[in-house]
């Protein structure tokens, strides 16, 4: 039995739609994944003028370490967060709108592999890397 024309156009609109969500949120974590190897060059440069790594986004901004970036910590989608332990540093970033902005969590540390783990649940170190 054939689809009816309006069947097939529906069909058309509906896969067309799904393939520009995931495009866009390729696009979103790309963006993030970018942010984050920045974010490591700026701690590295941090690390090398005052000879501890910045504990906060704040501190790299202020450090003029991360120019540009948001004093909200929020950029391409998703939240960042950077907290200091001991003698490294870790940086998480999640999506702002879970599902939407992006489907995947992010963390990494002053080893700057970057490991990955699905929405809702944060992601560690212990998590696979992005490949």
């Amino acid at each position: 039995m054939a689809l009816p024309i309006g069947g097939a156009i529906l069909l058309f609109f509906f896969f067309s739609r799904r393939d520009q969500i995931i495009h866009r949120q390729f696009a979103v974590e790309l963006g993030a994944l970018r942010e984050l190897n920045r974010l490591h060059t700026a701690e590295a440069q941090y690390y090398s003028r005052f000879g501890k790594f910045a504990a906060t986004l704040h501190e790299l901004e202020s450090a003029r370490e991360a120019d540009g970036f948001s004093p909200t910590g929020e950029a391409f989608g998703y939240r960042f967060v950077l907290s200091a332990s001991g003698e490294g540093y870790a940086i998480r970033a999640n999506p702002l709108r879970c599902g939407e902005t992006g489907t995947r969590n992010f963390f990494s540390n002053e080893n700057m592999r970057i490991h990955q783990h699905s929405c809702p649940d944060q992601a560690s170190a212990a998590d696979p890397l992005v490949q």
